[in-house]
């Protein structure tokens, strides 16, 4: 008696209509006599899952390199376009209001704003990171090394771009501190302040300048005669050319100098000013070192000053905040 079983093999199985041998599929009885031969089926493990550790760190590091790099490297290029765009817009609102005196007061609302944008994008291209699925150098160690290498590169680069951005803006516009009460109570010591370069100088503003005692050292002084004018100082008071007038909220003016010195412009010494030359006062006349006191700049007569040692016109205090104010 013969024993038979059934089994799924996979062997090669003839096709007569065509001649041509093919594998198949047979679940016909095998007697024990025969030999069949069997073909190993190997199946396809499930793939791994790929490791988010490093992802959101990655991609942080890279945000803080430039806005919308972190967000491109996830694979999230609409993010990363809509950061970048959005940090152009409000930077460049920014640059231009450093460098337009009336839009100087803008800064207050548009500085927070750009704080506030970038600390959002970085929260933002972390989160996006860490839900990435997009590959991102496979394995957390290497992310980790690259953010890190990232991070330093960023160090370097940013130094250079704000030097590069200070090239840009401090043609037009500077931040100073004042550091004595001569400017008292205009300007307080240690406020700190904006002015803008390349304007025209009016009688009254505020402004930063090299003095001729001293012209590495910047002062802070205020333009009471224009070029042309007759300026004397009577009684507290200014003369321009023979009209007297009070000057204003930050008089009065001492109009003598303690014996035997003669004050330039003082009671007695009018000055009659050349046709590049302004006459500077402190609005705390009694400590102030202003055009009175000092010696003659090169080419010109003792107390008077250039339009090129003017270094701008302060146009905002930014600092402390109790002291904020625009200056027109």
């Amino acid at each position: 008696m013969v024993e038979q079983r059934s089994q799924i093999t996979v062997m090669l199985i003839p096709r007569s209509s065509h001649g041509n041998p093919c594998y198949g599929m047979s679940m016909e009885p095998l007697e024990q006599s025969q030999s069949p031969t069997y073909l190993p089926l190997d199946y396809a493990r499930p793939a791994r899952r790929e490791s988010r550790w490093g992802k959101g760190f990655l991609s942080l590091c890279a945000t803080v390199l430039f806005l919308g790099i972190g967000h491109w490297i996830t694979g999230a290029r609409r993010r990363a376009i809509g950061w970048f765009a959005t940090y152009l817009v409000s930077a460049t609102l920014t640059l231009v209001s450093l460098c337009v005196a009336r839009l100087q007061p803008a800064i207050w609302v548009l500085f927070p704003v750009q704080v506030v944008l970038i600390i959002a994008a970085y929260i933002d291209a972390f989160l996006t990171g860490r839900r990435s699925t997009f590959p991102m150098l496979g394995s957390p160690w290497r992310r980790y090394l690259a953010g890190i290498l990232l991070l330093v590169l960023a160090h370097f680069t940013q130094r250079a771009s704000v030097q590069a951005l200070r090239a840009i803006i401090q043609p037009h516009e500077e931040a100073f501190v004042a550091s004595s009460r001569a400017m008292t109570p205009t300007l307080m010591p240690g406020d700190r302040f904006l002015t803008i370069k390349s304007v025209g100088v009016q009688r009254w503003d505020v402004v930063v300048v090299h003095p001729p005692t001293n012209p590495k050292t910047v002062f802070l002084e205020r333009v009471v005669g224009l070029p042309g004018e007759t300026v004397e100082l009577i009684g507290g008071n200014v003369s321009i050319n023979g009209a007297v007038g009070p000057p204003g909220a930050w008089g009065p003016y001492q109009s003598t100098l303690p014996p035997p010195r003669i004050g330039n412009g003082c009671q007695g010494h009018p000055m009659t000013l050349g046709p590049d030359e302004y006459y500077l006062l402190g609005d705390n006349s009694p400590i102030a070192f202003d055009a009175r006191w000092w010696s003659a700049e090169p080419g010109r007569q003792p107390g008077a000053i250039s339009r090129s040692a003017i270094v701008g016109k302060v146009t905002f205090i930014y600092w402390p905040p109790q002291h904020w104010r625009a200056f027109h």
